[in-house]
Protein backbone atom coordinates (compact mmCIF):
# COMPACT_ATOMS: atom_id res chain seq x y z
CA UNK A 1 0.00 0.00 0.00
CA UNK A 2 1.56 3.56 -1.14
CA UNK A 3 -0.01 4.93 2.26
CA UNK A 4 1.24 8.43 1.13
CA UNK A 5 -1.62 8.90 -1.14
CA UNK A 6 -3.98 7.55 1.30
CA UNK A 7 -6.39 10.56 3.04
CA UNK A 8 -6.68 8.63 5.90
CA UNK A 9 -3.35 8.26 6.45
CA UNK A 10 -2.06 11.90 6.09
CA UNK A 11 -1.44 14.64 8.59
CA UNK A 12 -3.79 17.61 8.09
CA UNK A 13 -0.87 19.55 7.07
CA UNK A 14 0.27 16.55 4.81
CA UNK A 15 -3.25 16.93 3.09
CA UNK A 16 -3.16 20.83 2.73
CA UNK A 17 0.67 19.97 0.65
CA UNK A 18 -0.20 17.31 -0.91
CA UNK A 19 -3.66 18.95 -2.43
CA UNK A 20 -1.33 22.08 -3.23
CA UNK A 21 0.81 19.96 -5.59
CA UNK A 22 -1.87 17.93 -7.22
CA UNK A 23 -5.70 19.46 -6.55
CA UNK A 24 -7.49 16.33 -7.11
CA UNK A 25 -9.36 14.08 -4.72
CA UNK A 26 -9.86 10.12 -5.91
CA UNK A 27 -13.18 8.60 -4.39
CA UNK A 28 -13.20 4.70 -4.98
CA UNK A 29 -16.72 3.60 -4.75
CA UNK A 30 -18.44 0.19 -5.25
CA UNK A 31 -20.58 -2.30 -2.98
CA UNK A 32 -19.96 -5.50 -1.03
CA UNK A 33 -21.10 -8.04 -3.30
CA UNK A 34 -20.85 -11.88 -4.31
CA UNK A 35 -18.48 -13.19 -7.05
CA UNK A 36 -18.84 -16.66 -7.23
CA UNK A 37 -17.66 -18.64 -3.75
CA UNK A 38 -13.90 -17.98 -4.92
CA UNK A 39 -13.60 -14.68 -4.94
CA UNK A 40 -13.50 -12.18 -1.44
CA UNK A 41 -17.11 -10.28 -1.34
CA UNK A 42 -15.15 -6.70 -1.37
CA UNK A 43 -13.57 -7.60 -4.70
CA UNK A 44 -15.24 -4.53 -6.38
CA UNK A 45 -14.41 -2.12 -3.65
CA UNK A 46 -10.70 -3.72 -3.53
CA UNK A 47 -10.14 -3.40 -7.17
CA UNK A 48 -11.36 0.34 -7.36
CA UNK A 49 -9.39 0.92 -4.37
CA UNK A 50 -6.21 -0.16 -6.03
CA UNK A 51 -6.87 1.88 -9.13
CA UNK A 52 -7.28 5.02 -7.38
CA UNK A 53 -4.07 4.14 -5.44
CA UNK A 54 -2.17 3.52 -8.83
CA UNK A 55 -3.47 6.83 -10.37
CA UNK A 56 -3.33 8.96 -7.37
CA UNK A 57 0.52 8.27 -7.21
CA UNK A 58 0.76 8.48 -10.94
CA UNK A 59 -0.59 12.26 -10.38
CA UNK A 60 0.54 13.09 -7.40
CA UNK A 61 -2.50 13.07 -6.54
CA UNK A 62 -5.06 12.14 -3.15
CA UNK A 63 -7.24 9.20 -2.62
CA UNK A 64 -10.29 8.87 0.00
CA UNK A 65 -10.63 5.76 2.00
CA UNK A 66 -13.08 3.59 0.06
CA UNK A 67 -16.60 4.02 -0.07
CA UNK A 68 -17.74 0.17 0.42
CA UNK A 69 -21.31 1.38 -1.48
CA UNK A 70 -23.07 0.13 -4.09
CA UNK A 71 -26.80 -0.06 -5.75
CA UNK A 72 -28.37 -2.27 -7.78
CA UNK A 73 -32.03 -2.93 -9.16
CA UNK A 74 -34.03 -6.02 -10.34
CA UNK A 75 -33.03 -8.19 -13.02
CA UNK A 76 -35.21 -7.45 -15.94
CA UNK A 77 -37.32 -11.23 -17.29
CA UNK A 78 -35.11 -10.71 -20.13
CA UNK A 79 -31.85 -10.64 -18.25
CA UNK A 80 -33.01 -13.57 -16.10
CA UNK A 81 -33.67 -15.67 -19.42
CA UNK A 82 -30.28 -15.34 -20.76
CA UNK A 83 -29.22 -16.03 -17.31
CA UNK A 84 -31.02 -19.54 -17.16
CA UNK A 85 -33.06 -18.19 -14.18
CA UNK A 86 -36.92 -18.36 -14.19
CA UNK A 87 -38.09 -15.22 -15.79
CA UNK A 88 -40.85 -14.60 -12.86
CA UNK A 89 -38.03 -14.57 -10.12
CA UNK A 90 -37.75 -11.18 -8.12
CA UNK A 91 -33.64 -11.16 -8.44
CA UNK A 92 -31.16 -7.71 -7.50
CA UNK A 93 -27.80 -7.76 -8.84
CA UNK A 94 -26.02 -11.13 -8.05
CA UNK A 95 -27.82 -12.29 -5.58
CA UNK A 96 -28.83 -15.33 -7.08
CA UNK A 97 -31.20 -18.26 -5.32
CA UNK A 98 -27.71 -20.70 -5.04
CA UNK A 99 -25.63 -18.29 -3.52
CA UNK A 100 -25.29 -18.66 0.57
CA UNK A 101 -24.52 -14.79 1.32
CA UNK A 102 -26.18 -11.76 0.02
CA UNK A 103 -24.61 -8.75 -0.95
CA UNK A 104 -24.74 -5.53 0.68
CA UNK A 105 -26.95 -3.02 -1.91
CA UNK A 106 -27.85 0.63 -0.82
CA UNK A 107 -31.06 1.98 -1.92
CA UNK A 108 -30.51 4.30 -4.69
CA UNK A 109 -31.56 6.99 -2.62
CA UNK A 110 -29.01 6.31 0.38
CA UNK A 111 -26.18 5.84 -2.13
CA UNK A 112 -26.70 9.05 -3.92
CA UNK A 113 -26.55 10.94 -0.94
CA UNK A 114 -23.88 9.40 0.86
CA UNK A 115 -21.74 9.86 -2.51
CA UNK A 116 -23.11 13.25 -2.93
CA UNK A 117 -21.90 14.26 0.50
CA UNK A 118 -18.51 12.58 -0.43
CA UNK A 119 -18.26 15.18 -2.93
CA UNK A 120 -19.78 17.88 -1.64
CA UNK A 121 -16.97 17.91 1.45
CA UNK A 122 -14.29 17.36 -0.73
CA UNK A 123 -15.45 20.44 -2.57
CA UNK A 124 -15.32 21.88 0.69
CA UNK A 125 -12.00 21.28 1.26
CA UNK A 126 -11.35 23.37 -1.88
CA UNK A 127 -9.98 20.28 -4.61
CA UNK A 128 -9.98 21.39 -7.95
CA UNK A 129 -11.07 17.81 -9.16
CA UNK A 130 -13.55 15.11 -7.61
CA UNK A 131 -12.75 11.93 -9.62
CA UNK A 132 -15.24 8.87 -8.52
CA UNK A 133 -13.46 5.78 -9.32
CA UNK A 134 -16.62 3.63 -9.97
CA UNK A 135 -16.11 -0.64 -9.45
CA UNK A 136 -19.42 -1.18 -9.76
CA UNK A 137 -21.12 -1.70 -13.60
CA UNK A 138 -25.17 -1.95 -12.60
CA UNK A 139 -27.13 0.03 -14.83
CA UNK A 140 -28.94 1.88 -11.90
CA UNK A 141 -25.27 2.95 -10.11
CA UNK A 142 -23.89 4.33 -13.07
CA UNK A 143 -27.16 6.37 -13.51
CA UNK A 144 -26.67 7.58 -10.13
CA UNK A 145 -23.34 8.62 -10.64
CA UNK A 146 -23.54 10.20 -14.04
CA UNK A 147 -26.76 12.70 -12.23
CA UNK A 148 -24.81 14.08 -9.51
CA UNK A 149 -21.60 14.74 -11.49
CA UNK A 150 -23.81 16.46 -13.92
CA UNK A 151 -25.35 18.21 -11.35
CA UNK A 152 -22.53 19.13 -9.00
CA UNK A 153 -19.96 19.89 -11.94
CA UNK A 154 -18.96 23.76 -12.09
CA UNK A 155 -16.14 24.76 -14.30
CA UNK A 156 -13.90 26.64 -13.67
CA UNK A 157 -13.87 26.39 -10.50
CA UNK A 158 -14.96 22.60 -10.00
CA UNK A 159 -14.57 19.40 -12.28
CA UNK A 160 -16.62 16.33 -10.99
CA UNK A 161 -16.78 13.20 -12.85
CA UNK A 162 -16.09 9.68 -13.15
CA UNK A 163 -14.25 6.86 -14.39
CA UNK A 164 -14.53 3.40 -14.47
CA UNK A 165 -12.06 0.76 -12.36
CA UNK A 166 -11.75 -1.69 -15.34
CA UNK A 167 -9.56 -0.39 -18.61
CA UNK A 168 -11.31 0.00 -21.87
CA UNK A 169 -9.87 -3.21 -23.28
CA UNK A 170 -12.30 -4.77 -21.25
CA UNK A 171 -15.23 -2.86 -21.34
CA UNK A 172 -15.34 -3.11 -24.68
CA UNK A 173 -17.15 -6.72 -25.11
CA UNK A 174 -19.25 -5.79 -20.94
CA UNK A 175 -17.02 -6.79 -18.07
CA UNK A 176 -17.97 -10.62 -17.44
CA UNK A 177 -18.62 -11.17 -13.32
CA UNK A 178 -16.42 -13.53 -11.44
CA UNK A 179 -14.72 -14.51 -14.50
CA UNK A 180 -11.14 -14.62 -15.68
CA UNK A 181 -10.84 -11.14 -15.83
CA UNK A 182 -11.50 -10.08 -11.82
CA UNK A 183 -10.26 -13.35 -10.64
CA UNK A 184 -6.92 -12.30 -12.24
CA UNK A 185 -6.53 -9.02 -10.90
CA UNK A 186 -7.22 -10.44 -7.59
CA UNK A 187 -5.12 -13.40 -7.79
CA UNK A 188 -2.70 -9.98 -8.47
CA UNK A 189 -3.61 -8.31 -5.13
CA UNK A 190 -5.05 -10.85 -3.22
CA UNK A 191 -3.70 -13.60 -4.13
CA UNK A 192 -3.93 -15.76 -0.94
CA UNK A 193 -7.80 -14.53 -0.28
CA UNK A 194 -8.84 -16.39 -4.38
CA UNK A 195 -10.25 -20.00 -3.49
CA UNK A 196 -10.56 -21.29 -7.23
CA UNK A 197 -10.74 -24.40 -5.10
CA UNK A 198 -14.32 -23.60 -4.20
CA UNK A 199 -15.36 -23.94 -7.69
CA UNK A 200 -15.68 -27.88 -9.32
CA UNK A 201 -12.93 -29.14 -11.25
CA UNK A 202 -12.69 -28.35 -14.99
CA UNK A 203 -13.75 -28.95 -17.59
CA UNK A 204 -17.49 -29.23 -15.97
CA UNK A 205 -19.52 -26.38 -16.94
CA UNK A 206 -20.39 -23.27 -14.72
CA UNK A 207 -23.99 -22.74 -15.01
CA UNK A 208 -24.96 -18.90 -14.87
CA UNK A 209 -27.61 -19.89 -12.51
CA UNK A 210 -25.39 -22.06 -9.71
CA UNK A 211 -22.75 -19.68 -9.31
CA UNK A 212 -23.28 -16.22 -10.38
CA UNK A 213 -20.29 -15.96 -12.68
CA UNK A 214 -21.84 -14.40 -15.78
CA UNK A 215 -19.87 -13.12 -18.87
CA UNK A 216 -19.78 -10.36 -20.72
CA UNK A 217 -22.54 -11.73 -23.63
CA UNK A 218 -24.68 -13.36 -21.84
CA UNK A 219 -25.39 -10.04 -19.49
CA UNK A 220 -25.90 -8.77 -23.56
CA UNK A 221 -28.55 -11.28 -24.09
CA UNK A 222 -26.50 -13.42 -25.96
CA UNK A 223 -25.94 -16.60 -23.87
CA UNK A 224 -24.30 -20.05 -24.62
CA UNK A 225 -26.86 -22.75 -25.10
CA UNK A 226 -26.81 -24.08 -21.45
CA UNK A 227 -26.05 -21.03 -19.83
CA UNK A 228 -22.78 -22.12 -18.63
CA UNK A 229 -19.42 -19.47 -18.48
CA UNK A 230 -17.43 -19.29 -21.94
CA UNK A 231 -14.30 -20.69 -21.55
CA UNK A 232 -12.58 -18.10 -22.84
CA UNK A 233 -13.31 -16.51 -19.56
CA UNK A 234 -13.68 -19.40 -17.23
CA UNK A 235 -12.05 -18.49 -14.06
CA UNK A 236 -10.09 -21.69 -13.09
CA UNK A 237 -8.41 -21.62 -16.45
CA UNK A 238 -7.62 -18.44 -18.13
CA UNK A 239 -6.79 -16.15 -14.49
CA UNK A 240 -3.43 -14.86 -14.43
CA UNK A 241 -1.91 -12.80 -11.53
CA UNK A 242 0.25 -10.90 -14.46
CA UNK A 243 -2.75 -10.12 -16.66
CA UNK A 244 -4.41 -8.65 -13.62
CA UNK A 245 -2.06 -6.02 -12.75
CA UNK A 246 -1.98 -5.22 -16.44
CA UNK A 247 -5.26 -4.80 -16.25
CA UNK A 248 -4.91 -1.99 -13.14
CA UNK A 249 -1.99 -0.65 -14.47
CA UNK A 250 -4.40 0.40 -17.72
CA UNK A 251 -6.93 1.22 -15.71
CA UNK A 252 -4.90 3.74 -13.38
CA UNK A 253 -3.00 5.54 -16.73
CA UNK A 254 -6.45 5.66 -18.40
CA UNK A 255 -7.78 7.82 -15.30
CA UNK A 256 -4.91 9.45 -15.01
CA UNK A 257 -5.58 10.83 -18.17
CA UNK A 258 -8.95 11.50 -17.28
CA UNK A 259 -7.62 13.77 -14.45
CA UNK A 260 -5.19 15.44 -16.37
CA UNK A 261 -7.22 16.73 -18.52
CA UNK A 262 -9.89 17.52 -16.04
CA UNK A 263 -7.04 19.99 -14.58
CA UNK A 264 -6.13 21.57 -17.86
CA UNK A 265 -2.95 19.09 -18.78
Amino acid sequence: MNKSVWLHYLTPGEAVARRERCSALLIPVAPVEWHGPHLPLGCDPLIAAAVAERAAGMLGATAYPPLYLGTERERPPEMLRSMGLPETARIEGMDFPANNYRSFYFREEVFALVLRDAIGMAAANGYRVIHIVNGHGAANQLSVIERLCAELDAPPVRRVAWGYAFPEELRRGLIAHAAAEETSILLHLEGDRVRLDALPAAPQPLRNADFAIVDGPTFDGRPTPDHTVRSEVDPRMRSDAAAGAKYLDMAAGEIAGQVTRLLGG
